[in-house]
């Protein structure tokens, strides 16, 4: 068969717009998602992990994908390796439309299922497993169609249901369904045994789910977790249909139509991606993700620049601002849902995704109890029940604790891993160390334990903050969240109380917000002269809540005239917030 220059060229290009589309696109507006893949996987180099694949169908495909999950880990790897996938599936796809009859439209037609895919791939649950599952279809189809004797073709299709199966689990179907299309279109006597095959494929997953505990519908789908994940495999067999029904026509494809496809194929490129875009869950999972890379500053500028309206932003925001010692002036500066932006919940209605960073605050605080609670609470919820992340916290709770025994526990783990060994043996050093000078931040840790044990509720935050004070009166952290909990809880009694007991000072500065508080508290007590003056409150700050009485009275509680002149205010939070 004569190979058209114009159709290398054409096909280089798109190769090379799709590798660069892609790039950017997940280097730069999606990274945080590739991030956060690899801290809900642990990839072992163990015997025993490896032959943990084996429990489930799609074998193959899932230690594929998870092997190259690991090196989403790195600024720019994690692009480079989806791209590349897309690449290959648009290679494995073009080569599939071909064999099926498509022409000239084959490389542009091939590219619908790559964005489809890419529609996905920066979705919390799509593992990589899963465009390793449809490579590893496409290209056993390839390897079928080669094969001439009618015989041998018949005994590849039936032997590779079950060992394809095994393999790549629901990619089975797609070989499957490629073969029935191909049977018919190439007319070689196997029409009717591709129909037995397809009958035996439909039935296997069945027969076979209890040796994998799987129900039906997982059966069929695994390894993808919901239906909608098979939206690229849909597409192909929908384009394969129509490659073959088309086939007669493969050579009457004018310049005109080839430019209509490509003009109309680019859109739909365009917008799939516009549409694979979630703005406000990738802030939070970068948010997150620098949280847990360290780079504190980076989530500072990120709070300030983005200050998303959702309690997950609001954590990490607060949490920042605490480490600068900034939690008391711009408490309000922030959009603030009660005790919910200081705390994330752990209970029966959070769902995994917050309950997988609640214990940062915790361990931030040096409440490893409710640290370790919580890590080990979003390690079980998360999708894949192990993850690299909550491994390293749980290691740097009992290093804190200097329980060697159970720090070795996970440290030994993250040793037979590719790229968090190195952090590992950080840790262990730091663990033996005998010059404790020598890791300032575990010395700092260690010094915000508490020292007592206290019988509470997993959600009493103010007894576990107030456990933590008494062991330690200069855990500044913990006395700002105290505080700010009772300000965003209207705690008015709660706080006055704690900020007497842990924070007045004479002569010292008082953070805005917590004066603002006092202010209220105290003119709804009608406090004494005397009492005031035993706070040192800014003159500035004392006029303006004069004002602010004054304006709040004479508009008889509405809102948008008091908003105006006193926006970012514990003033304002306290009359018009509602707090559940």
């Amino acid at each position: 068969m004569k190979i058209d220059a114009k159709d290398i060229v054409v096909s280089l290009l798109i190769a090379i717009l799709l590798v660069m589309g892609s790039f950017l696109f997940f280097q730069f507006a999606q990274p945080y998602a590739l991030f956060f893949k690899e801290q809900t996987q642990l990839f072992l180099f163990t015997s025993e992990y490896f032959l943990s694949y084996l429990d489930k169908p799609g074998t193959l495909a899932c230690l594929v994908g998870d092997f190259l999950t690991q090196f989403l880990y790195l600024r720019g790897a994690g692009a480079l390796v989806v791209s590349l996938f897309l690449l290959l599936e648009w290679i494995m796809a073009f080569a599939v439309l071909k064999r099926l009859g498509c022409g000239t439209l084959a490389p542009l037609w091939a590219l619908l299922p790559v964005f489809a895919e890419g529609l996905f791939l920066a979705q919390l649950y799509y593992t990589l497993a899963i465009p390793v599952t449809w490579l590893l279809a496409m290209g056993s189809f390839l390897c079928y169609s080669a094969i001439r004797r009618r015989w041998l073709a018949l005994l590849a299709g039936i032997v590779s249901v079950p060992f394809l199966y095994s393999l790549t689990g629901a990619g089975m179907f797609l070989f499957v369904l490629l073969l029935f299309l191909y049977e018919i279109y190439r007319r070689r006597g196997l029409a009717g045994a591709a129909l037995l095959i397809l009958v035996f494929a439909a039935a296997y997953p069945y027969l076979i789910r209890s040796l994998y505990l799987l129900t039906a519908t997982q059966a069929y789908l695994y390894p993808l977790a919901q239906g909608r994940y098979g939206l690229s495999a849909v597409v192909l067999l929908l384009l394969a249909v129509i490659a073959v029904a088309l086939s007669s026509q493969r050579d009457k494809v004018t310049a005109r139509t080839f430019s209509f496809h490509v003009l109309w194929i680019l859109i739909l490129g365009i917008a799939s991606f516009v549409f694979a875009v979630d703005k406000e869950r990738e802030t939070n999972l970068a948010l997150a993700s620098e949280a847990y890379f360290g780079n504190w500053e980076r989530v500072y500028d990120l709070a300030e620049k983005e200050k998303q309206p959702n309690a997950l932003a609001t954590y990490y925001a607060n949490i920042s601002l605490s480490r600068r010692g900034e939690l008391g002036d711009r408490l309000m500066e922030f959009y603030q849902p009660g005790g919910a932006g200081l705390f994330l919940p752990v209970n029966p209605e959070a769902n995994w995704f917050t309950i997988f960073f609640s214990s940062d605050v915790h361990y931030y605080l040096g409440d490893m109890n409710m640290a370790q609670h919580s890590a080990m609470l979003g390690m079980i919820f998360s999708p894949r029940h192990r993850s690299s992340r909550m491994v390293k916290r749980l290691a740097e709770i009992h290093l804190a604790l200097g329980d060697s025994a159970a720090a070795e526990k996970y440290l030994r783990l993250l040793d037979a891993t590719l790229y968090h060994k190195k952090w590992a043996a950080r840790m262990r050093d730091a663990l033996y160390s005998e010059q404790p000078g020598d890791y300032p931040w575990l010395t700092q840790q260690k010094e915000r334990l508490t020292t007592t044990d206290r019988l509470r509720r997993a959600a009493d935050y103010p007894a576990a903050l107030e456990a933590l004070l008494e062991s330690n009166p200069e855990n500044l952290p913990a006395r700002d969240y105290l505080l700010s909990y009772h300000l965003l809880t209207k705690n008015m009694p709660a706080f006055k109380a704690a900020f007497d007991r842990y924070a007045k000072t004479k002569g010292a500065y008082i953070p805005r917000a917590y004066s603002e508080a006092l202010l209220i508290y105290l003119a709804a007590t009608n406090a004494s002269e005397k009492e005031f003056k035993t706070y040192t409150f800014d003159e500035a700050v004392v006029k303006a809540f004069a004002e602010y009485t004054a304006l709040y009275e004479e508009m008889k509680g509405r809102l948008e005239p008091v908003r105006e002149r006193f926006e970012g205010t514990y003033w304002m939070y306290y009359h018009f917030a509602e707090v559940n």
